[in-house]
């Protein structure tokens, strides 16, 4: 929580923005406040008075994150747009979260962990509503004739098949490329086209 004395839009974006920096570089354990005043340009002492500390930081910069693409997410999802677009949709505006902000996946794990209940509070804060969201798809399964499988189920896969990769980046990049981290990342970038070819073949009845 920001302190309640006011602090400057400006300097308050300043703070968000190098702190982004320094999270996506250095992760939520390798931060360090001091570094991140530095790059925003301000004194340490400074950085603690206004958000006390570096997990209600962290919390700030991951509800901007989320906040910008969640709510359109959660809407979309559960419009009369055909299925198949929106599952492209989600995959697209989800993978693009993830690759712009490659906290979050570490992120959401850490807090799955630490406080379940405090990542579902910061969902519901960007309007997501889980249950209408499972019921529509649900809905969409049937309509759209696919092989027979249930909305948790078909989350489930979905998220999986885009999170996993960043969450197990340092050893899939090992793995999978001699530690390339150039060439994961491209591999990373074709993700979007081959979760949804790959989600829909298998879904589809006439792909036996």
């Amino acid at each position: 929580m920001v302190n309640k004395k006011e602090i400057s839009s400006e300097t308050e974006q300043k703070v968000l923005d190098a702190a982004r920096i320094v999270f996506i570089s250095k992760g939520m354990d390798g931060a360090r406040m001091q570094e991140i005043a530095d790059t925003a340009g301000i004194n340490k002492a400074l950085l603690h008075y206004y958000f006390r500390s570096k997990e209600n930081l962290f919390e700030r910069v991951f509800t901007e994150a989320v906040g910008k693409a969640l709510p359109s997410i959660g809407s979309f999802m559960v419009s009369d747009k055909p299925f198949w677009e929106k599952v492209d949709f989600f995959i697209d505006n989800y993978l693009t979260l993830i690759m712009e902000n490659p906290f979050i996946p570490n992120f959401i794990v850490q807090e799955i962990n630490r406080d379940p209940q405090n990542l579902i509070r910061l969902m519901q804060q960007n309007n997501i509503d889980f249950t209408k969201i499972i019921a529509v798809i649900n809905q969409d399964i049937i309509k759209a004739n696919l092989r027979p499988i249930s909305a948790e189920h078909f989350v489930m896969n979905l998220i999986g098949l885009c999170v996993f990769p960043f969450v197990a980046a340092p050893m899939l990049t090992l793995i999978l490329c001699n530690g390339d981290t150039e060439r994961f990342n491209s591999i990373l970038l074709e993700r979007k086209t081959v979760v949804f070819d790959f989600v829909k073949y298998s879904l589809e009845k006439n792909n036996l």
